[in-house]
């Protein structure tokens, strides 16, 4: 799982959805930029895209059940798995907004690029190279 970090110049109090439909990934994806098969997951807040997956409102018991769950266990492992390697994360950040964003940034950014590094190097293997 990969993060998109976004824009730190609009207020706490904007909705994430309206972030997102105002950010330059939204235009990725309407343009067709990214490749088939990726998506992007969000609440129930946000719209309905073909690129944009949501859960269902009320979903009924079987495989949409289970598609909503498996689907929520995945994000919370992600997010925990990027709190686990960046402690910052794990807590209140006692930052201005703008270093906080930036923070935030910078974490996602080597969680994305480095995150087979990290694993190799927890697992204890030698690198070589």
């Amino acid at each position: 799982m990969s993060y998109r970090p976004q824009r730190d110049s609009i207020a706490g109090s904007t909705h994430d959805s309206r972030i997102l439909m105002e950010s330059g990934l939204r235009q990725l994806f309407e343009r067709h930029h990214v490749p088939v098969g990726c998506h992007l997951l969000g609440d129930s807040g946000y719209p309905c895209k073909t690129w944009l997956l949501t859960p269902y409102l009320n979903p009924q018991p079987g495989a949409q059940l289970k598609a909503h769950k498996n689907t929520r266990n995945v994000v919370e492992r992600g997010i925990g798995q990027v709190k686990r390697r960046f402690h910052v994360l794990h807590g209140e950040i006692r930052l201005s907004p703008e270093r906080a964003s930036s923070v935030i940034t910078v974490c996602a950014i080597l969680h994305n690029r480095y995150g087979l590094l990290f694993k190799v190097l927890n697992s204890g293997d030698m690198l070589i190279g």
